[in-house]
């Protein structure tokens, strides 16, 4: 695979499109998710990693997302960890982009977001409903809720969300932003188990 363009360059659709469908087409094995635009246009593909043999054993710890070109604009790593789960973010060269944390409190499940130029993503709301808004220093960056998946994807537990972002959003936000509703839908799956 090849490395996504620099973020100065012309953006793809994936990057600058404000309305996007988080849509799970996979189950048993994988937990694969298109990224759709308003009309239904692919614009980008979550795949999952990592051997059949491995993702028996450790469930589905790897994944890429695919522009329609091709290249790789992030990779997301469910780490292996002792009670809380952690995600790390990477671009797709490799960078490290942000981490996300799974914190225990009383009452609720929160999630931190570190990115790695010392911004933090809030998420206000309730995360593991996916009803939530994402927050960069008080300012909303997008806006994240569970859609209807209709009654066969929803009969076989598929998941389908609406992400509504900030025009003004740069890339790596953005990027964030899809690698955390991966891990919370993946943190959600393991929580049902």
């Amino acid at each position: 695979m090849t490395e996504a363009p620099h973020p100065q360059q012309n953006l793809p659709a994936l990057l600058t499109e404000n309305s996007l469908i988080f849509q799970q087409t996979s189950g048993f094995m994988s937990n694969d998710f298109q990224l759709l635009s308003a009309n239904d246009q692919v614009l980008g593909e979550f795949k999952t990693q990592g051997d059949s043999v491995s993702r028996m054993v450790m469930g589905s710890r790897y994944f890429d997302l695919l522009g329609p070109d091709g290249l790789v604009y992030l990779k997301v790593n469910d780490e292996v960890t002792l009670g809380r789960d952690r995600f790390e973010i990477y671009k797709g060269n490799g960078e490290h982009l942000a981490s996300v944390v799974q914190n225990f409190t009383l009452f609720k499940t929160k999630v931190t977001v570190e990115m790695a130029q010392n911004l933090t993503l809030t998420l206000e709301g309730n995360p593991l409903s996916f009803d939530f808004a994402v927050m960069v220093n008080n300012h909303r960056a997008a806006q994240v809720s569970r859609a209807w998946a209709g009654l066969g994807k929803g009969l076989l537990g598929r998941s389908k969300y609406q992400l509504e972002l900030d025009p003004q959003a740069p890339a790596d936000v953005r990027l964030a932003i899809f690698g955390t509703v991966l891990a919370l839908d993946l943190i959600r799956a393991k929580a049902k188990k």
